[in-house]
C-alpha cells in the first residue's frame, strides 16, 4: 500500500513537471526605420527555446539568450545580420540591422501586447 501511494506521488510529480507552459502570443504593430509600417504577430515558446512571427506562413528563430529582462534571437537576410530585442516588461520590440564596417542601426521598432490589451 505504501509502495502504490509513493508510486503515485512521483507519477504526479513527474506529470507536472513534463507539463509545457503555452508559447505567448503577441501582437506587434510599429514602423520600420524607413518609415512603412510593422504589423506581425509573434509566438515565443520557451520550452522549445524558439519565436515564430508573421501571418501565414511563419518564420521560426531560435532563442538566443532569455532571460527576467528580455527576449532576444538573430537571423540573417540576404547576407544582412539582424539582432532583435523584445523588453518583456515595456512590450517595446528593436530589431537592428549589424553593418560589418559600423555602428548596429535600427531595423524597426514596435509595441507589443497581448490579445487581452485589445481594446476591441
Amino acid at each position: 500500500m505504501a509502495l502504490s501511494r509513493i508510486v503515485a506521488v512521483f507519477t504526479v510529480i513527474w506529470f507536472a513537471a513534463s507539463v509545457a507552459a503555452a508559447p505567448i502570443k503577441l501582437y506587434c504593430l510599429g514602423v520600420f526605420a524607413d518609415g512603412s509600417p510593422l504589423q506581425t504577430e509573434l509566438s515565443i515558446d520557451e520550452d522549445f527555446g524558439e519565436v515564430k512571427f508573421g501571418q501565414g506562413k511563419q518564420n521560426t528563430l531560435e532563442l538566443r539568450s532569455t532571460d527576467a529582462y528580455k527576449y532576444e534571437w538573430a537571423s540573417t537576410d540576404d547576407g544582412t545580420n539582424f539582432v532583435t530585442i523584445l523588453n518583456r516588461f515595456s512590450g517595446e520590440l528593436t530589431s537592428f540591422r549589424k553593418v560589418k564596417d559600423g555602428d548596429p542601426q535600427i531595423h524597426f521598432q514596435a509595441m507589443c501586447y497581448t490579445q487581452n490589451d485589445r481594446k476591441f
